[in-house]
């Protein structure tokens, strides 16, 4: 599934800290690596210090041949022995370039820090990655400056998956399986996938007029609910054959009326979270700008975040503006069960 990985540096050490888990996921699945250096407009200059277009093109060619000799440098250092690597060096603004490099390098995974550095702007949640993690029509591999994901031969991965009983949120199961698998290979226990589905009724307290009773038989029969569809979920990657990829799979229902809470309390001791953007439709929803985005910003986990296909496949293409900047999201639908996910066979 995962076949090419694209890793987004900015000549950090923050940024290349990425790089150990997409050589391992790589090898899993005998993949190949992007890095991708996007390189800026060089200088900032006032209305009337405009440089000449011809000392413009200059300079930005300089820092392509600059990028490109770091990112050669980069490809051939020991994390990334054996792995078939391709170094691409970019001129544009970071976000949209990135969003550009997914389909023109047929791209299928993006695995990149939160934090970085370009001179004095930064990668970080909010601004580079943010926009990545939104509209990437693949999944979206972020992980934290400073907590670097490690396993030993002895010690499982495992992977929190949050549910909320929806086909689109179902879209992160596959993903979740492979990139578990990866990570979890050379070592000698199995890696874990544990299915979350947080029931979130309001309180008897609730301030909302419609709701503001809910009987102690509701709430059961509502964590009954999630309970059986949890089970659901779970034969379905064992009859999909998931233990084939040296996976055991879990389940658990929390109780709260702030999922994105409960998601990162839940989330204690486990190796990385993996959800959906979208989850399902109606007032709820597992969307960036609500509980995916709380828990992206919040979490010190690594985060793994799927766009579902559905919803990206609304549009043949889809153009959006974030900050002033125009990313065209190219799309294509793709076929997969009822549940929302492909299958792992």
């Amino acid at each position: 599934m995962f076949e090419r990985i694209l890793v987004p540096l900015d000549g950090s050490e923050r940024a290349e800290s990425a790089i150990p888990i997409a050589a391992r996921v790589a090898r899993a699945y005998d993949g190949s690596i992007v890095l991708l250096r996007v390189v800026t407009t060089p200088i900032e200059y006032g209305p009337y210090l405009a440089p000449s277009e011809s000392l413009m093109r200059r300079t930005v060619e300089e820092d392509v041949a600059e990028a490109t000799k770091y990112l050669e440098r980069v490809a051939k250092s020991e994390a990334l022995a054996g792995i078939t690597v391709e170094a691409k060096a970019l001129f544009g603004a970071a976000a949209p370039t990135i969003m550009d490099a997914i389909p023109l390098f047929q791209i299928n995974l993006v695995a990149m820090c939160s934090h970085g550095y370009t001179g004095v702007k930064r990668w970080i949640l909010g601004s580079v990655a943010d926009k990545i993690v939104r509209y990437a029509p693949v999944p979206v591999f972020i992980l934290r400056d400073g907590m670097p994901l490690t396993t030993t031969p002895e010690k499982p991965v495992r992977a929190l998956v949050s549910l909320d009983g929806s086909a689109l949120s179902e879209a992160v199961l596959e993903p979740a399986a492979y990139l578990v698998s990866a990570l979890a290979e050379g070592t000698s226990a199995r890696g874990e996938l544990h299915l979350l589905r947080v029931v979130d009724l309001p309180y008897a307290s609730s301030t909302l007029h419609s709701q503001a009773y809910i009987t102690k038989e509701t709430r059961e029969k509502a964590r009954a609910d999630a309970e059986a569809y949890l089970e659901k979920m779970q034969n379905l990657l064992y009859n999909a054959g998931v233990e084939m990829f040296n996976i055991t799979v879990s389940t658990s229902v929390a109780s709260d009326p702030d999922v994105a809470e409960a998601i990162a309390k839940t989330a204690e001791g486990y190796d990385l979270i993996a959800m959906a953007t979208h989850g399902r439709s109606g007032v709820s929803h597992f969307l960036l700008g609500s509980i995916t985005e709380r828990v992206l910003h919040t979490t010190k986990l690594p985060l793994m975040v799927v766009r579902p296909q559905k919803q990206a496949a609304k549009t043949s293409e889809e153009q959006v503006m974030v900050e002033g900047e125009e990313i065209v999201v190219n799309t294509s639908e793709e076929k997969g069960t009822e549940q929302g996910w492909v299958g792992l066979l």
